[in-house]
């Protein structure tokens, strides 16, 4: 098979079932699309809720209008680190919570501000702003284990016998080590697992994977703002957001009760880098309708990416026949795909309100409709079509409410916030109306020097599957996750 076009169908198609394949664009769709927008420790304490209020470097990537605030050059860094801890269970069988935790350092911002005057008298103030902002972090590792009938064998037996056939990186792998056989009688493809009716022989074996992914979305901006007689504020943007990711996937299977003749164990990778770069402009506007109230409203173009895939799978198989133990090995060729994808427009309004120098309330709303992302798949119009299709139908637009507030004593800063984001799905049945965040932070500020420390803790609830079958028992892992990051900031005006 020709590597190129066997990458595709592993891209667009691996985690189908009923051999109907959707999942993993849909993945890949909201992971380069759904932002948490991390900046500075003072905006990832107020929920990222200062579009309206600015004077801060984080607005850059939100709404580029807020610079124009700042009277002050400053330069900031940020950095970051992620704690994830969660709770997963294999709902079939028996199976008790399995825990894990992770924990990783990042950046979580960089940049600076230079601001200055404008010769013309109405136009107060224009700044500009170069750095990055984090729009997504990817750091997780995550354990599944449990005991259940059925294998991952199974869904490969499927996929053989259908016309998917014999690929270079799941069914030919499994081929090469003997966990499905060829009956040339039947001219179909069988295993271990199945007896002569093609009936799953029944037993618990135990199953254990671990996903371990890292990597984010990193965006180098550009801004410039500028003061209309200090009152409106106008800003441009431009995005470069850049993508890594990295994700390794280890899928182990064990017969230690011994209920399945020959099969003793199984191990399957997977690994897949994902790297790309894309572009995209926001324009922002903030008003100041008195000295405690200001608006702000924001519009982000799509952002068109260029992202490339690469990735291989390997396995191992352990069986007994005639008292002989023996253990095979197959390592897939190098697989590349290179595609397009152009994420949603994004919409945000808010409000400021300023109490003199005691401190201020926010908050913001953002929309996004996440299933107007477009995939584009070079030479392969069907590919493409049926996968923008499935990201129609499955994923709809979201919303995103930030409120966040601070209060100013002297010098010292205390802040809070909360996030609400819907599910961004056509079907919620099951998930909760909104996924929360919550944020809180302290700030201590001197004329040329302040320093800003922020913590923000979220959680999900959600489904994974390993594999899927189209006939045999589909393996189930209800997941609850917590993700607490704490943010840094060093921020110099000068």
């Amino acid at each position: 098979m020709n590597i190129k076009h066997s990458s595709l169908i592993l891209v667009t198609l691996f985690f189908m079932g009923c051999l109907t394949l959707q999942a993993q664009n849909l993945n890949d769709a909201l992971r380069y699309s759904q932002y948490d927008y991390f900046g500075t420790a003072r905006s990832a304490a107020v929920a990222g809720s200062l579009g309206a209020l600015g004077a801060d470097f984080s607005v850059a990537s939100t709404n580029p209008a807020g610079i124009a605030w700042m009277r002050r050059s400053q330069f900031v860094i940020t950095p970051m680190f992620n704690l994830y801890t969660g709770k997963t269970l294999l709902t079939n069988g028996n199976n008790r919570e399995v825990s894990e935790s992770a924990s990783s350092l990042s950046l979580a911002s960089f940049g600076m501000v230079f601001a200055g005057k404008s010769r013309n008298p109405v136009w107060r103030t224009v700044n500009f702003s170069l750095g990055f902002n984090r729009l997504a972090d990817f750091n997780r590792k995550t354990v599944y284990r449990g005991t259940s009938q059925g294998s991952i064998v199974n869904r490969w037996t499927e996929l053989a016998n259908s016309d998917f056939g014999i690929d270079d990186f799941e069914t030919g792998l499994a081929s090469d080590v003997q966990a499905i056989l060829y009956d040339e009688n039947n001219n179909e493809y069988f295993s271990d697992f199945v007896d002569e009716n093609n009936d799953l022989i029944p037993g618990d074996i135990e199953r254990e994977q671990t996903v371990e992914t890292s990597g984010g979305v990193n965006e180098l901006s550009f801004a410039v703002a500028g003061s209309y007689d200090d009152r409106l504020l106008i800003g441009l943007g431009v995005g470069v957001p850049f993508v890594n990711y990295v994700e390794q996937k280890i899928y182990y299977e064990s017969d230690a009760p011994d209920v399945i003749p020959f099969f003793d164990a199984l191990e399957f990778r997977e690994n897949l880098t994902t790297t790309g770069i894309g572009v995209n402009v926001k324009l922002g506007l903030a008003y100041r309708v008195n000295q405690m109230v200001r608006l702000g409203l924001a519009v982000h173009t799509p952002t068109w990416f260029a992202l490339e895939d690469n990735f291989t799978t390997d396995l191992s198989y352990s069986f007994t026949d005639g008292g002989v133990g023996s253990t095979e090995t197959s390592l897939s060729p190098n697989g590349n795909f290179s595609y397009s994808l152009r994420t949603p427009w994004r919409i945000s309004g808010g409000a400021g309100f300023i109490f003199g120098r005691s401190g201020f309330l926010s908050g913001e709303l953002e929309w996004v409709n996440y299933g107007n992302n477009q995939f584009g798949f070079n030479g392969f119009s069907e590919d493409e079509d049926f996968a923008n299709r499935d990201v129609e139908d499955m994923l709809a637009s979201s919303i995103n409410l930030k409120l966040g507030g601070e209060y100013a004593l002297q010098q010292f800063r205390l802040r809070g916030g909360i996030s609400l984001r819907q599910p961004p799905y056509t079907d919620t049945e099951g998930l909760p109306a909104f996924d929360t965040q919550i944020s809180a932070g302290v700030g201590f500020t001197l004329e040329s020097f302040f320093i800003d420390l922020a913590a923000r803790r979220s959680t999900s609830e959600a489904v994974y599957r390993p594999y899927l079958t189209s006939y045999y028992p589909d393996q189930v892992f209800e997941n609850n996750s917590n993700y607490i990051r704490i943010l840094l900031t060093l921020g110099f005006r000068f």
